[in-house]
């Protein structure tokens, strides 16, 4: 079972220059309003909670550019990176979504 945290607890945890980050995978619509047409991006987000329990909603981009610099660095490191978009990269973007802490300036 997993601990019942909430946003002040986590920060209540966090030393100064610290940040809990969560990341989430979604798809962006967009309409045009001239042509009132819908279009869909995947995208990634970034959930960023200080210490002092300020909470922002961090636009990451499109996925494919993240996902591009994860399969780039995968490759840097000699790691496999067969099926990288499908699953690796978002299982490693899933994996720091639980509780991933970060220093930042």
């Amino acid at each position: 079972m997993l601990p019942d945290l909430d946003a002040r607890k986590i920060a209540q945890r966090l030393a100064d220059g610290e940040a809990a980050v969560a990341t989430w995978r979604y798809d962006r619509w967009t309409i045009d309003p001239e042509s009132n047409v819908q279009t869909t991006t995947p995208s990634y987000l970034a959930w960023v909670l200080r210490p002092d329990g300020e909470f922002r909603r961090v636009e990451l981009g499109p996925a494919a550019a993240i996902e591009d610099a994860i399969e780039a660095w995968r490759r840097a490191l000699g790691a496999p990176t067969r099926g990288i978009r499908t699953r690796s990269s978002r299982a490693w973007i899933r994996a720091r979504s639980f509780a991933s802490f970060s220093s930042i300036r």
